[in-house]
């Protein structure tokens, strides 16, 4: 098993350093398929070191590749550093909101759909508003997400009375 994981992360360094090459002088629309490629296959990474290396390359060739930056934003949050991982977060809502796609929000649309990443970054502003203590916020984000994905695919209806009771709203809750 070590062995096929170790050949797979070869594999897709490999695959990574190809990209970086192909994309280099490339114009906008290249640039922009290859960091789409970097951000999807940094999944598939098993170090940590190598997966924020190539998220944040991707960003690097298109400031504005919603997975990457979601993704670092995650990748923050759960490494302690939720200041950073907000940042990302609001950075993906606003180039969102800027291109207007929050208004077409759904998490059943296609994985590259910009209102599928929106949702994403809400639930990490949300989680990280948790985590830096301003729970009033959390319980925005939180009905805000439920408000615009009924179908919940966060299981945010969970975290709503939890955080009212942490605010000491006991009706609401």
């Amino acid at each position: 098993v070590a062995k096929a994981e170790k050949l797979l992360d070869t594999l897709i360094d490999e695959m990574a350093r190809e990209l970086r090459q192909a994309a280099h002088g490339a114009d906008a629309r290249a640039r922009q398929s290859v960091a789409a490629d970097l951000a999807d296959s940094a999944d598939a990474l098993r170090s940590h070191r190598k997966k924020r290396v190539q998220l944040e390359h991707a960003v690097s060739l298109d400031a504005a590749c919603l997975p990457a930056l979601v993704a670092l934003g995650e990748f923050e949050l759960h490494r302690g550093d939720p200041s950073k991982g907000l940042d990302y977060f609001e950075e993906v809502m606003r180039l969102i909101e800027k291109g207007g796609g929050a208004s077409q929000v759904s998490w059943g649309a296609a994985r590259e759909h910009p209102g599928r990443h929106y949702l994403r970054a809400l639930y990490g502003r949300m989680m990280t508003s948790w985590h830096q203590a301003r729970l009033a916020d959390a319980v925005d984000d939180a009905r805000r997400l439920l408000e615009l994905n009924p179908s919940d695919n966060h299981g945010v209806r969970f975290y709503i009375p939890l955080l009212l009771e942490l605010i000491e709203d006991h009706e609401e809750a």
